[in-house]
């Protein structure tokens, strides 16, 4: 199923319907030349700019071939889209071991859609401006594509060398659904900034003219404003994918993130699995989170997702060798309800606007945390934080929530400011 967690959040949101299966226009490529909605089943190198295209750019469908755009541009017509259907650039649907390289997608609903299948590569591509519709016309959608580069319920694709600047609602690039063993390394995803909102939309519910694109929070039944994310780990059940390498700058909500799960009922959610054994590594983090003064964002977050009360934070990931400066709100964060077993190690966060590395602990309305909604938020707590390197942040060069610190193990590490020392841990 498609986009599990985001299709879900935008029915409740809007009472729509959620599209049946996928429609597919155009005629099989032949030789070079294509045209927009051509089907891509071999080889083939694009001959000249496409669009401005009405449904998908180019539709790929097979297993070890290779998609060259020979340096043209794929454009879409996404600003005059007032129906419900969602046009990506370049669509992979069920294709293994296919190769998309060297052009330019903007325009569309997303740029490149990898829409299950596996083992496929993204390379030297320029996904720009992509945004989906309903920011654009108000038409109501399910948004599913809202993105620069999708990985949507497919494995161990490498998403290398890429650009991805100015897309949304949701961000860069981003991994859903049950999505396994990608490597996303070597990218730059910058200023996504595109907020969820059209004017048309306002009614006396919604008075701020917020569109569908999830997620909700705070009992609103409409999506955020503001969700720019540089690199997400979405899921649910997205494990064992290593983020490396890449530079997130300039991304209104978060540069990276890792986000929570539904963990348990009540609501109108099933459980869902863990998004874990994730590795965010080697990355830079620059100036995320600006979003306004009541919205901080962080460089690099592990986050809860959804109504507070059913969801659970992602657990078991690896944050090392980061470089986090600048950013709004905290360098690392690592968020409450019980996130633990990650390792935060090797980072080193400075000039950030409140703390460099931040371990939420306990707390929080005794209604927004348990089954029942009467337990206090847990903590983060079991976690190894080691050989980090925090100076001149906001207010803390590290923050640990825990009373007790909770055995989150501190070790090594070199801080200016603490909010309670915790290395006697170590």
């Amino acid at each position: 199923m498609k986009h599990k967690v985001r299709r879900t959040v935008a029915a409740l949101a809007t009472g729509m319907l959620t599209l049946a299966g996928i429609i597919v226009f155009g005629e099989p490529a032949t030789a070079n030349h294509l045209d927009c909605g051509s089907v891509v089943t071999s080889s083939v190198t694009l001959d000249r700019d496409l669009g401005p295209c009405d449904g998908d750019g180019l539709v790929v469908q097979g297993s070890n071939i290779t998609l060259n755009l020979g340096g043209h541009t794929l454009t879409g017509n996404n600003t005059a889209n007032f129906g419900v259907e969602e046009q990506a650039g370049i669509h992979l649907i069920g294709a293994s071991r296919v190769t998309v390289r060297n052009g330019t997608v903007r325009n569309f609903d997303a740029g490149v859609v990898i829409d299950g299948g596996s083992g496929n590569t993204v390379t030297g591509v320029l996904a720009q401006d992509n945004a989906n519709h309903v920011v654009h016309t108000g038409a109501l959608n399910p948004c599913e594509f809202a993105d620069g580069i999708l990985i949507l319920d497919s494995s161990n694709n490498r998403i290398q060398g890429n650009r991805a600047i100015h897309n949304g609602p949701f961000g860069g690039i981003d991994i859903v659904g049950n999505s396994d063993g990608n490597v996303v390394t070597g990218n730059i995803s910058d200023l996504h900034n595109i907020p969820n909102f059209h004017p048309s939309l306002i009614t006396e519910e919604n008075e701020e003219g917020l569109g569908p694109c999830g997620p909700f929070g705070g009992g609103s039944t409409v999506g955020r404003l503001n969700q720019g994310i540089g690199i997400r780990v979405e899921g649910p059940g997205s494990d064992n994918n290593r983020v490396e390498m890449n530079t997130v700058r300039d991304n209104i909500l978060y540069g990276i993130a890792v986000h929570g799960y539904v963990c348990h009922p009540p609501g109108p959610f099933p459980p869902q699995p863990n998004n874990g054994g994730n590795t965010i590594r080697r990355n830079n983090a620059l100036h995320n989170g600006y979003a306004g003064p009541e919205e901080l964002g962080d460089g690099i977050a592990v986050l809860s997702q959804g109504p507070a009360a059913i969801v659970c934070v992602a657990f078991g990931n690896s944050i090392v060798q980061n470089t986090s400066i600048d950013n709004a709100g905290h360098g690392i964060f690592l968020g409450g309800r019980g996130s633990h077993s990650n390792n935060i190690s090797g980072n080193v966060v400075r000039d950030n606007g409140l703390d460099g590395i931040r371990v939420t602990g306990p707390g929080g309305p005794t209604s927004r945390c348990g089954v029942v909604l009467t337990m206090p938020c847990p903590g983060a707590v079991n976690n190894t934080l080691r050989g980090n390197v925090g100076s001149a942040n906001g207010e803390h060069d590290a923050h640990d929530g825990n009373p007790n610190c909770d055995n989150n193990a501190w070790r090594n590490n070199r801080f200016g400011t603490v909010f309670r020392g915790c290395e006697r841990n170590g």
